[in-house]
């Protein structure tokens, strides 16, 4: 094989390598998700403010990511309590917690309710309204 040859196969073999790991990436994300979901959350009701910043990055990215509808991420997020955590989040006292973790945390609120699943929640449950509205008016 010549030198020529030998730099386009392991070229083909790098970008055939890159491919298949996005492609099967992108369609394991919703059976690993619930490990991402649970981890976030677990960071996100941490009492220290990096733990709880990772968190809700970690939040921010999943629904960003998986915004899609046929991925469901949403709709797992909301089913194990993340607009709860997020809101007790924005509830805490302003020393317990900086001005980043309450704006990531407004971010990951605002991008719950613009699902349709999110705004579902939110109008069935009266108390649960009246505390998004102290955070995002409308």
């Amino acid at each position: 094989m010549s030198e020529t040859e030998s730099q386009t196969r392991s070229r083909l073999l790098a970008f055939s390598s890159a491919f298949a790991s996005l492609y099967i990436g992108y369609y394991s994300a919703p059976l690993v998700s619930d490990g991402i979901i649970n981890s976030a959350l677990y960071m996100v009701e941490h009492e220290n403010n990096f733990m709880r910043k990772r968190g809700l990055w970690r939040c921010e990215w999943v629904l960003e990511s998986f915004s899609n509808e046929s991925f469901g991420m949403v709709e797992k997020c909301l089913e194990k309590g993340a607009m709860e955590a997020v809101l007790k989040v924005l509830e805490l006292k302003e020393k317990e917690s900086d001005e980043e973790v309450r704006e990531g945390a407004r971010r990951v609120l605002l991008m719950l309710l613009n699902s349709e699943s999110g705004k579902k929640r939110v109008d069935g449950d009266g108390t649960l309204r009246k505390r998004v509205r102290r955070f995002v008016p409308e």
